[in-house]
């Protein structure tokens, strides 16, 4: 420590007198070190690891060795303040924070019978850490890949980036990484997303677990929950593949990779950033190879796409994309740039980044390491000899000055921006410096658009309208005159959310002279809205409203998109899925999520409020009315098993009852409760395809199952299917209770008394 300059002299003989002048048993040196706050537990460790030379390692990127860890009991481990790493041919490696205890080594040996032991070391704190982690739980990663083997096979392909650590500490970092379960968990995962049609994975840590979620039609949606113990493995797993530095934890990082599921090739953009229970990581999937959308598939209504199509044979001009993060803005350009492709144009296109790489177009990527901006390209692609130019966004003067003269210099410009409709774009090129005349000059068509959700095609069937929501979004019971609204019941090819796919609504503004004039004077957005609708314009509500009446969407779901600020993410009370709080209803299972009013004077009352100011009567809120507590799914067409453990956990659980496997299923994908008591006989589907089912869904493959019957020749097919226990009928009240909460406990989900 004194020659790495961790400690002075002056210091080391003050800790050696201190040492010597305790009472009672002498601490180690490193522990008084440690207590006068000289040096870190770290450094102690790393400085004792090279004097001794042998390896020091970070135990929390090592995964659970389940074999070495049935091998040294918890008690030993504990007393030597040790745990085990992994076995060899010869014996086993050890973790210990003082390898100087051959007392220890030698207890290790004889319980091995004399085979050797191996040590490496780490810091008392990350074995205690180790300990609990190793220890605690018996799902460890074999298990847990188990239990979501229905998953695609994927193949990762890692980026060719370097990692920047060295040492013993990336060999045990990449060799905790490389491990077989953490592989095949990491790449479960990622197929399950691929296959759910997900744009984005969120793997977010939370204080006793680690949530997975996936976007799939622009909603995030809760798919499983990892015990806390894998959550260093997979992150760093995560960031082995995509060339990020694992050894990093307290900066954000980015990365990417490439998976390969059922020969599909998808690109993934990786960022990490540090929250409070570690690193959050979010995955962006890009299906490569995917070529750009015909405009016949975007849902462009037919005299939108002819206004599209004119403007875009225009020999120059501004086109204009707009709308929020994740509307399709890119996709639409995308599609554009596709349709008038051709050997006779020299089309240019500067991106951050390249989404799919098109045919025939030099895609030139944004890149902030070589200071190539989007006004930095710009002028070097004015000297390539473009026809036309596609540049990602618009985001500061400079770049919006040359997008202004290249458009009005013989070049067609298509570009984004992020308003709230087609009449802001001018506003938000005004703000940021743009003379209004260029703009009146320059500008030849705004498009502001919107994704909403497609109603699922197994399950449509004829929706009521709400008088309330019609009464929000300004229209009537005539409005619907000759048309059938339609929803989305819930089906599994759906994941019972009622939506399958997404399509957009359209506002599509062609600037006429009328409008050039009042751009030039600088009116407000009001006077040319009015304008642009007295032209044709259609908003994008009108345009949902279509979609609506031509049943291809919902009402609800036409209110969440075209709502002009969208709030903090809710959730909904009864079926606990993510919702927006402007939505009046849920959109998985159509509970109302209105206001509360109070009962006695009907007027809003807020949710903190106890009493109604009004009136003085007391408040029953709607959030009250949902138990908070724990689920249990009884499926069986028999009511008696719900009553008896109604009776036996009514005042610690909430029951749920299906009285068929489907609708087992569908209650089971929504509500996701934390056990599920199956019976073998159901009058539709056999329980054990259930069991199946539910185990091939990563939605509902870790909530535990006991399947109940009066037949005993069903158990091995049953286990085989994925239930954790077996009880045969007729059952006493002890022996169930004793196995749900075997159950329970197994997977960590429920603590029980």
């Amino acid at each position: 420590l004194v020659a790495a300059e961790v400690l002075s002299q002056e210091q080391l003989d003050t800790a050696l007198k201190l040492q010597e002048n305790a009472e009672g048993r002498k601490p180690r040196l490193g522990s008084v070190i440690v207590e006068v706050g000289w040096a870190g537990e770290e450094e102690i460790a790393r400085a004792l690891a090279q004097q001794l030379h042998i390896a020091y390692v970070d135990l929390a990127a090592v995964v659970p060795d389940i074999p070495a860890i049935h091998l040294v009991p918890r008690t030993l481990a504990r007393r030597h303040q040790l745990v085990p790493i992994s076995t060899t041919d010869e014996g086993i490696v050890i973790a210990m924070a003082d390898p100087t205890n051959v007392v220890a080594i030698d207890d290790v040996r004889a319980t091995l019978g004399g085979r050797r032991v191996s040590v490496v070391v780490a810091t008392p704190a990350a074995i205690r850490e180790a300990e609990d982690r190793f220890y605690s739980s018996s799902l460890g990663g074999s298990d847990l890949l188990g239990r979501l083997g229905a998953a695609a096979d994927a193949e990762v392909v890692p980026s060719d980036q370097e990692i920047d650590v060295t040492g013993s500490e990336l060999e045990a970092l990449e060799q905790s990484a490389h491990s077989g379960p953490i592989v095949g968990l990491v790449n479960a995962i990622l197929a399950d997303a691929i296959a759910a049609r997900a744009t984005d994975i969120h793997i977010e840590p939370q204080q006793t677990e680690v949530k997975v979620r996936y976007r799939v039609d622009g909603l995030l949606r809760e798919t499983m929950s990892l015990p806390k113990q894998v959550q260093s493995l997979v992150i760093s797993r995560l960031k082995i593949i995509s060339g990020m530095d694992i050894a990093e934890r307290r900066k954000p990082q980015d990365g990417r990779s490439r998976v390969l599921v059922n020969n599909q090739e998808t690109d993934t953009r990786v960022s990490s950033v540090p929250t409070f229970a570690g690193e959050k990581i979010v995955i962006r999937l890009l299906p490569t190879g995917k070529g750009a959308q015909s405009p016949h598939e975007l849902g462009l209504e037919d005299f939108q796409r002819e206004l599209v199509f004119r403007n875009l044979q225009a020999p120059q001009g501004l086109i204009i994309f707009t709308g929020p993060t994740g509307s399709g803005k890119t996709s639409t350009m995308y599609s554009g740039i596709d349709h008038i492709r051709s050997p006779e144009r020299n089309i240019v296109t500067l991106e951050d980044p390249i989404e799919y790489q098109l045919h025939g177009i030099n895609q030139i990527p944004i890149d902030d390491k070589t200071s190539l901006s989007f006004a930095r390209g710009l002028r070097s692609v004015l000297r390539q000899d473009p026809d036309v130019i596609m540049v990602g966004e618009v985001r500061d003067l400079e770049t919006a000055q040359i997008v202004m003269q290249s458009a009005m210099t013989g070049h067609l410009v298509l570009t984004s921006l992020h308003t709230n409709d087609a009449v802001s774009a001018v506003t938000r090129l005004a703000d940021l410096g743009v003379e209004p005349y260029l703009i009146a000059a320059a500008l030849n068509m705004v498009v502001a658009q919107r994704l909403l959700r497609v109603i699922c095609a197994k399950c449509t069937a004829p929706a009521e309208v709400s008088g309330h929501i019609l009464s929000l979004l300004g229209l009537t019971v005539a409005d619907f005159e000759g048309a059938t609204p339609m929803k989305g019941a819930g089906c599994d090819r759906c994941s019972f959310s009622g939506y399958r796919g997404r399509t957009g609504i359209y506002e599509v503004l062609t600037v006429t002279p009328q409008l050039r004039e009042q751009i030039t004077a600088q009116v407000s957005d009001i006077s040319l809205a009015y304008s642009a609708r007295t032209a044709g314009m259609w908003s994008l509500r009108r345009s949902g409203l279509a979609k609506v009446k031509a049943g291809i969407t919902t009402l609800e779901e036409m209110l969440r998109v075209t709502h002009v600020e969208r709030e903090e993410i809710s959730r909904c009370p009864a079926c606990r899925q993510e919702v927006d709080k402007a939505f009046l209803v849920c959109p998985y299972c159509q509970e109302d999520l209105s206001e509360d009013l109070c009962a006695s004077c009907g007027r809003e009352v807020e949710a903190a409020w106890s009493v109604c100011p009004y009136c003085r009567a007391e408040i029953t809120h709607k959030s009250q009315a949902h138990s908070a507590k724990p689920r249990i799914l009884v499926v069986d067409d028999d009511p008696s098993l719900v009553t008896l453990v109604g009776a036996m956990y009514g005042g610690e659980f909430e029951i749920a009852h299906a009285d068929s496997g489907e609708e087992g299923i569908r209650k089971a994908t929504l509500e996701r409760p934390d056990l599920i008591l199956l019976d073998l006989w159901l009058p539709d589907v056999m329980g054990v395809e259930i069991a199946e089912r539910l185990r091939d869904s990563a939605a509902t493959s870790l909530i535990p199952v006991i399947m109940l019957t009066g037949d005993d020749s069903s158990e091995v097919a049953s286990l085989r299917a994925g239930v954790d226990d077996y009880v045969t009928k007729p059952f006493d009240e002890d022996t169930l209770r004793a196995r749900m909460e075997s159950a329970l406990r197994r997977a960590g989900r429920v603590r029980v008394r």
